[in-house]
């Protein structure tokens, strides 16, 4: 990296990653491998795939959803814990009866199936409520578990998570963003994640971890995007203060708003919507390197000049495995 004098602008970008370097779905719902119900299997749990799915939704969101309440991060081996203490709940009600027809199991089965869905609906939304459908139907009475193996959660973890990023794939114009601003800046990536080694992984997988000297995540630091002190732990990493940093990211709340409320530049790559002009990641590196009003930036698409002033405010309220 060439280094940069003061005044040049500068030093570091920050990225995010899912979202911004690579093209991912963000449903917790791989569609290569329903890694949850072969857990609930194998931990004696008699429960159909779709009753999983649900049941793995639902916990899920509850500790997603605390996590993002309070800024705390939650991991993915506790999210699993959750799972099983939710699995062992569902087969408990089943096993008991205590509803209309509790002599008949497929009533009964339907029964606790028929209350995880109306708690994952309230957890999650419309989303899960169309899980929720596909789960009421026949199936398999759940039985609870007498105990889950600590390395049965790591194990779902793994599987979960392979399943899970099958299908990412590199942001279009990702490598050439790096590849230009890496020869005068030091990159490093600050993302949300449940799994500490996730990005790492990934960005071994796609081939550019060599363009960062640091990944810096909320499952370490223990705090989530857009929560300032994950920024200031990237920047406590690299001995700089807010000035010497642009944020890069898709998610307004925790890439454009998080990084504004301690005074960080931020460039947003995200989808457009109303009052919210995204540019594309090949067109980031002019916009770092000259700023907003400069001929540079001037030079970039319609569309990435009508969002420079909403981008690089700095006054504003202070937001995935």
């Amino acid at each position: 990296m060439t280094a940069r004098t003061p005044g040049q602008g500068p030093t570091h970008v920050y990225f995010d990653f899912f979202g911004t370097l690579v093209d991912y779905d963000p449903s917790v719902h791989p569609h290569e491998r329903n890694a949850p119900h072969e857990f609930a299997l194998r931990a004696g749990f008699d429960v159909d795939g779709a009753t999983a799915s649900v049941l793995w939704g639902q916990a899920w969101a509850e500790l997603d959803g605390a996590a993002e309440r309070s800024g705390r991060e939650c991991s993915m081996h506790e999210i699993a814990a959750h799972y099983a203490e939710v699995l062992g709940e569902v087969g408990a009600e089943a096993a008991t009866g205590g509803t209309p027809g509790a002599g008949d199991p497929g009533r009964t089965a339907a029964a606790a199936r028929a209350g995880a869905a109306a708690r994952a609906g309230a957890a999650t939304g419309a989303g899960a409520a169309t899980g929720a459908g596909a789960a009421t139907g026949a199936g398999a009475a759940v039985a609870p578990a007498s105990g889950v193996d600590e390395r049965e959660l790591d194990r779902l973890v793994t599987e979960y998570l392979d399943a899970w990023t099958a299908n990412i794939r590199l942001a279009d114009g990702a490598l050439a963003c790096l590849k230009d601003l890496a020869r005068d800046h030091t990159l490093a990536v600050v993302s949300n994640t449940h799994n500490a080694e996730l990005v790492p992984r990934m960005l071994r997988r796609f081939g550019i971890d060599h363009f960062f000297t640091d990944v810096v995540t909320s499952i370490d630091v223990g705090w989530r995007k857009p929560r300032p002190e994950i920024f200031f732990a990237a920047l406590d990493t690299h001995g700089i203060d807010t000035g010497s940093a642009v944020f890069v990211g898709d998610n307004w709340a925790a890439d454009i708003e998080g990084p504004r409320e301690i005074g960080m530049r931020a460039i947003y790559v995200g989808a457009p919507t109303a009052g919210r002009f995204p540019v594309p990641l090949v067109e980031v590196p002019p916009l770092v390197r000259n700023g907003p009003g400069s001929p540079a930036s001037a030079s970039a698409s319609a569309s990435a000049s009508a969002s420079v002033p909403a981008q690089y405010g700095t006054s504003c309220r202070y937001d995935r495995p």
